[in-house]
């Protein structure tokens, strides 16, 4: 009886001894990594903490809203925070001595992530550099829109700041479900005489038609008259569609260049 009791008391002492521990600790850092642009959240930004320059004591990549949540024991660290075309920005001894809130403003560097939706219906992507969109589609129209991740990055800016880039124009085939991207005047203004077929829905994104960057090809299936981009030809989502329809998409050129695949 006397070593029951005995194996019980130590029992509860090794659990009074963990807990205490995890509350002296396991502290929970939490916030959002935002945009100083435009106040949102940047989907999947990384978070890091550092002590010297030893390797991180933990890492955690946010989700869709740019929120993240990480353990560390409570000491003194340095904070690290990025986005996909965002530069890192780090704030050193920071006392953590209990659950904090830490939220990090990111200044935009010099390129954007343009993200990928694979349109259920229409079985070709759906690109969106604006983060709000990017979020209204991730949260709203998740049945028809699947998100593949980001495709590549774009310079920041409007041509009026950013030398020999183009606008890239975007439209909205309503007859078909999908979006066509083109960065040719010439090509938009046709576009634009079939306003019963076509939506125009403004500039996309800059990119470059002077070939530096990364080429985007264009794909063009006549018999849906859809258009099919990507930056690999040989990746699984292109080469599915070719083995399954051999002869419905025609490779039509380089549709332009963007800045960075991003990796």
């Amino acid at each position: 009886m006397r070593r029951g009791r005995a194996v019980f008391v130590l029992a509860m002492a090794v659990m009074l001894s963990l807990a205490f521990a995890a509350q002296a600790f396991g502290v929970v850092v939490s916030g959002t990594v935002k945009s100083d642009a435009t106040g949102l959240g940047i989907p999947f930004a990384h978070v890091w903490v550092t002590q010297g320059v030893l390797p991180p004591v933990a890492d955690v990549e946010a989700d869709w809203r740019g929120v993240y949540s990480l353990d560390v024991p409570a000491d003194t660290y340095t904070f690290n925070a990025s986005g996909p075309g965002w530069e890192v920005v780090s704030e050193d001894d920071v006392v953590v001595e209990s659950d904090v809130t830490k939220d990090f403003t990111l200044d935009t560097q010099f390129e954007q992530a343009v993200y990928r939706f694979l349109n259920m219906h229409g079985g070709v992507y759906f690109f969106s550099a604006n983060d709000q969109e990017f979020m209204n589609t991730y949260a709203s129209l998740a049945r028809s829109y699947h998100y593949e991740g980001i495709a590549y990055l774009v310079a920041v800016g409007t041509q009026e700041t950013l030398e020999d880039y183009v606008p890239l124009y975007r439209f909205y085939n309503f007859k078909q479900g999908v979006h066509f991207y083109t960065s040719s005047e010439t090509e938009m203004n046709n576009v634009k005489k079939f306003p019963n077929m076509y939506r125009y829905e403004g500039v996309a994104y800059m990119v470059r038609n002077d070939g530096v960057g990364v080429p985007v090809l264009r794909y063009y299936n006549p018999r849906r008259n859809i258009h099919f981009y990507t930056v690999n030809s040989s990746e699984m989502g292109f080469t599915t569609l070719q083995s399954r329809l051999p002869d419905a998409y025609h490779f039509e050129g380089i549709a332009f260049y963007v800045a960075d695949r991003y990796k």
